[in-house]
């Protein structure tokens, strides 16, 4: 039997086309390829493993021939073109959980995919890069765009709703949903506020940043609607969005460089409502309490490239997901060890995970979105479930490159409860003999052709029966089928020329021909 859900791969020493020339493809194939490190493993579900993808023309082209390949129809897609031409830059989730909002190249646009079908729902053409996104509804309905011409953009269902520019090119943005008001930072040392409600942009806030600097990130605090900014200055400002007013400032660098020029701060993202998270252009992130100017001392986060930090995510397991263009590095906010890292072997533009499972998607500058399942952070998320049901059942072997591979669909067949039931298979359900798996069960190949051969013993003679049948219609199917006035035609010239039947009509008036008739 087929391994079910495989990844196609492709050899380094074979180019793709191969995969269209050569029909031994299968001695290339893979299962789902597993990254280990710090002893914790992260699967790799991106379908299509060593970050290849077949052209769309080579796909159109040999379509019939790679029907029946079974490596690449067995492949694993969780989310159907879950994929850009060029590049992803941008990933958020809708506040129901139930969208993906996705912004790559190339030509610059937006594409949502929906989590309940696994599939793309639509696709957007926009005018400029995509720098930062925000929802404005619970679903896509309402979206906000910061692009790269200092535009900020608004989508409805339909399309494109408005649009505005801004004095600054934008870098970050936040939506205050309790002021309904519309933040953006950029060059210089302004916060931009964009009155929702009135439709215009108000008075806007001033930092201590020098104008030859920028802000990077912008946060809005929850519970307590602080607004925190960072910049290349290295200081952490808040702000008090009833006043207006900056209420504290903090220095982001180290401890024992307290005094000298900080670093650059290039992102934030609040743990809790007092504690903040701040990572800087060299590559490492501190914690900070906001009733204390000074870095807290015992987590330190350092990725070890020397490359800014481009993004934080608090996950509700009690671990912070901090990123690079390298690689991904998981922390233990408490005592500030490292979980494990993720590499995706190519540049990450963005991060995304739902916080509340073991999901990570990455837009990153290849075609494919990449996306990661770790169950150290979380259970698979409830639109994916059966993703512990293929990694959890721990029938994994590590290969020679020191990565693992699930094996634990080798000669197994899936038969659903009626069919367990038909086989007198049903006690078997919730031993080691079946494992549940979506609507059904995985039991095994052999046991389950036993089964049918006591459920039904002619099985073969009733199979060769039906083959017998097929081929007889077959072949009264492929006769030359004449029209209803061709056959009546020949019919009326068969009647007439035939002798018995010219005696009838000279004998019999009843028979006779009229002259209308004829």
């Amino acid at each position: 039997m087929t391994v079910l859900f495989q990844l196609c791969v492709i050899s380094k020493d074979h180019l793709w086309t191969g995969v269209v020339i050569n029909r031994g493809i299968n001695k290339y194939k893979m299962t789902i390829k597993a990254l280990t490190a710090n002893n914790v493993t992260t699967f790799n579900i991106t379908g299509l493993a060593q970050h290849h993808q077949l052209p769309d023309w080579v796909v159109k082209n040999n379509a019939r021939v790679l029907k029946k390949d079974p490596l690449w129809s067995s492949r694993i897609q969780l989310i159907q073109d879950f994929s850009f031409p060029d590049s992803a830059s941008s990933l958020t989730f809708t506040p129901d959980q139930r969208f993906i909002v996705a912004a790559g190249t190339y030509k610059p646009q937006i594409r949502v995919f929906d989590l309940q079908e696994m599939a793309m729902k639509f696709e957007r053409h926009v005018q400029a890069d995509v720098v930062r996104m925000a929802c404005l509804s619970d679903d896509w309905q309402k979206l906000v765009l910061l692009t790269a011409d200092r535009s900020i953009q608004f989508h409805n269902s339909s399309g494109l709703y408005y649009s505005t520019r801004i004095p600054k090119f934008g870098r970050a943005m936040a939506v205050n949903y309790q002021t309904g008001e519309l933040l953006t930072v950029g060059g210089g040392g302004q916060i931009f506020r964009l009155n929702l409600d009135r439709g215009h942009f108000m008075a806007p806030l001033e930092t201590t940043e020098p104008s030859d600097g920028g802000l990077n990130e912008i946060l809005i605090g929850p519970g307590h609607g602080l607004i925190v900014v960072v910049g290349d200055s290295g200081q952490v400002e808040i702000f008090d969005q009833r006043d207006r007013r900056r209420v504290a400032e903090m220095q982001g660098c180290r401890l024992e460089d307290i005094g000298n020029a900080a670093p650059a701060l290039t992102a934030a993202a609040f743990l809790d409502p007092m504690t903040l998270s701040v990572g800087d252009a060299e590559g490492v992130v501190r914690l900070f309490d906001l009733r204390s100017s000074k870095p807290l001392s015992h987590v330190r986060i350092d990725h070890k490239y020397g490359e800014p930090v481009k993004g934080i995510i608090n996950h509700q397991s009690g671990a912070i997901l901090s990123y690079d263009s390298h690689s991904v590095r998981i922390t233990d906010r408490l005592s500030g060890s490292l979980i494990t890292t993720v590499t995706p072997g190519v540049k990450i533009n963005s991060l995304l995970s739902d916080t509340l499972s073991g999901f990570m998607a990455m837009a990153v500058e290849d075609q494919l979105i990449h996306s990661y399942y770790c169950p150290r952070l979380g259970p698979a998320p409830r639109w994916a479930a059966y993703l512990d049901n293929i990694v959890g059942s721990g029938d994994t072997v590590l290969n020679e490159d020191h990565q693992q591979q699930n094996q634990q669909f080798d000669n197994l067949k899936f038969l659903t409860h009626q069919q367990m039931v038909d086989y007198q298979l049903a006690h078997l359900i919730g031993t080691k003999m079946t494992r549940a798996y979506m609507h059904g069960f995985l039991v095994d190949q052999r046991l389950v052709e036993k089964a049918k051969a006591i459920h039904n013993p002619f099985a073969l003679e009733e199979y060769k029966r039906a083959e017998a049948v097929k081929k007889v219609q077959a072949m009264r199917e492929s006769r030359i089928r004449l029209g209803d006035e061709v056959r009546k035609t020949r019919k009326e010239k068969k009647q007439i020329e035939d002798v018995r039947f010219k005696q009838a009509i000279d004998e019999d008036d009843d028979y006779a021909i009229t002259e209308d008739q004829q």
